[in-house]
């Protein structure tokens, strides 16, 4: 089969309008990306079954795709109910979004003279919804699944793929 005959689909062109983001100065890309999501979030033909699949006893990260260029990774990650990530700030630059089910986000900020940070805020997210944040202890988050059934998000860090288990700066 030639380059020609090849079928696109619905991933290849969130990574065709990854790509491009890219051109975007480094100090905006993430914002570029929140803006991109959410036309690709929901679509039933965006992920391969395989990428939907959630652990047993963590969160389930699949990568979907890794730039060559190692300015980005796309992960899906899939969350069974009751699974949450740490409290963590985020050394790079990211965006999230819902691609099924829902997940509550909470924003912390950093106590002074305390090891523990403090919740300053929570949205739950339905699909389509994404959020977004430059590197940084400025957005400290935890995203967690309340729900049954599994919960399916997308995320692009602003890092190699080899790189994005490193991403987290965990702090509770």
């Amino acid at each position: 089969m030639d380059a020609r005959t090849m079928v696109r689909t619905a991933l290849d062109d969130l990574v065709a309008g990854l790509d491009r983001t890219m051109a975007a100065p480094l100090e905006a890309r993430h914002a570029y990306v929140s803006d991109l999501l959410p036309h690709f979030l929901g679509r039933a033909d965006l992920l391969p079954e395989d990428a939907c699949r959630p652990g047993e006893d963590r969160y389930a990260r699949h990568l979907l795709h890794a730039d060559p260029a190692g300015r980005y990774a796309l992960l899906a990650i899939v969350w069974s109910g009751g699974q949450a990530s740490p409290i963590h700030a985020h050394r790079v630059w990211c965006a999230f979004g819902v691609h099924a089910g829902a997940v509550e986000e909470r924003w912390y900020a950093a106590a002074p003279g305390s090891q523990a940070p403090v919740e300053t805020g929570r949205r739950l997210r339905r699909p389509g919804e994404v959020s977004a944040a430059g590197p940084g202890m400025a957005s400290i988050h935890r995203v967690a699944h309340a729900g049954t059934g599994p919960a399916v998000t997308l995320h692009v860090y602003g890092a190699a793929a080899g790189a994005t288990c490193d991403v987290n700066h965990v702090l509770g």
